[in-house]
């Protein structure tokens, strides 16, 4: 074999732009994870309960659950770098004004700004990455990049565990506010060609949307349920919810490396929804001690690694068989998760309040995870499922 085909079949990377792409989805993420850490301070300083403090999670999500598609659009339009420098703007302006808001109602209008920007970064990193990227290296590239989630959420825990104590809830804002602005500056990023889309991506979008509620549920409310179920102090809640964030890695990094040896991504969803739903609930529901809902807590994240690491590694296959551009598709799988992340903890949320315990956002989970696994069984045919070996013929 040649060297040119050698190469051609190893694919390349640009890894410093690649670096600067997940940086830019990790500054992202910090604000979920931020929010998270928060949110006992945030409850008891503005005197708001479950139900309500679920929407400020929820919230975040907005943007993309109604503008995921919009935004991928406005992507392809105005290409990856203006998109996603314009949503690390957005995001960081609404963390910035948010310690200024005197009001739950003002609070949740810089969370709207924060909203806004998120899909934008989202839509626009993948196809960054996809556009210096190839081959194999294209799906390890977008492996690492299906960390960015529980990478972002892991530094706003280990931020949170030393600023929220010196510094209080507002501190913390501004500091996660300044990390979409540093990451823009590593940003330098020619824009890529995108196609229109079609329909393809509707299946996966789904069962990152079930991923979605289930894992925001858990991750956001964790501190919370640490603190009052379990009778941790906020530090030790939020330490908890960042070692529980970091455990996401693994999954997301094993998932796409056996992806790309030929495992069934089916299989590999399956595994991970059902793992997911047992364990969620029995971290939720108030049946086992503490230190067995500590170890459930992070078994859940350990196998909440597996969906993401699965359905971003599929992205490039997806896009190129059904015709639809890495912006565009991530755009549309991203509105999905964004209907997920915004329904998850609300619908959690409402459960807790009826029930008066945490076990009611159990029921949420097993939910979530029956509903992807009765839809991997039931339109399984329209899963993509080898597309990663498939591509390597």
């Amino acid at each position: 074999m040649s060297g040119a085909r050698v190469n051609e079949a190893r694919g390349h990377a640009d890894w410093p732009v690649i670096t600067a792409a997940l940086l830019a989805g990790v500054a992202s993420a910090v604000q979920i994870g931020k929010a998270s850490a928060a949110l006992p301070l945030l409850r008891a300083e503005f005197g708001v309960g479950v139900a309500q403090a679920s929407w400020y999670l929820s919230l975040f999500s907005l943007g993309a659950a109604l503008f995921g598609s919009v935004l991928g659009i406005l992507t392809l339009k105005t290409g990856p770098m203006w998109a996603g420098g314009a949503g690390l703007v957005l995001v960081a302006l609404g963390s910035l004004a948010g310690p200024f808001a005197e009001t739950w109602d003002l609070l949740l209008a810089a969370r709207l700004v924060e909203a806004l920007g998120l899909p934008l970064v989202v839509a626009a990193m993948p196809a960054i990455i996809q556009a210096r990227s190839s081959g194999p290296c294209r799906v390890l590239a977008m492996g690492l990049w299906s960390t960015w989630l529980p990478l972002g959420v892991a530094l706003a825990m280990a931020l949170s565990s030393v600023v929220l104590a010196a510094g209080g809830w507002r501190a913390l804002f501004w500091l996660c506010g300044a990390l979409p602005l540093l990451a823009l500056s590593a940003l330098a990023v020619p824009a890529p060609v995108i196609r229109m889309p079609d329909a393809a991506t509707l299946m996966h979008g789904g069962l990152f949307g079930l991923f979605s509620a289930s894992y925001l549920t858990v991750q956001g409310f964790l501190p919370s349920v640490a603190v009052e179920a379990l009778s941790m102090s906020i530090a030790e809640g939020t330490q908890l919810a960042g070692l529980a964030a970091l455990l996401v890695i693994p999954g997301n990094l094993i998932a796409s490396t056996l992806l790309s040896r030929g495992v069934s991504a089916r299989l590999l969803l399956a595994a991970g929804f059902l793992a997911m739903g047992l364990s969620g609930a029995a971290f939720l529901a108030d049946l086992l001690p503490p230190v067995a809902r500590i170890v459930a807590g992070c078994v859940f994240t350990a196998c909440a690694g597996v969906p993401p690491g699965v359905i971003w590694g599929l992205i490039p296959q997806i896009a190129a068989r059904s015709g639809a551009g890495p912006a565009m598709t991530s755009g549309v799988i991203y509105q999905c998760a964004g209907v997920g992340q915004l329904l998850g903890p609300v619908l959690a949320g409402a459960a807790v309040q009826a029930t008066g315990t945490w076990s009611g956002g159990a029921l949420v989970i097993l939910a979530a995870s029956g509903l992807a696994l009765w839809g991997l069984s039931l339109r399984a045919g329209r899963l993509e499922d080898r597309g990663i070996t498939a591509s390597r013929g």
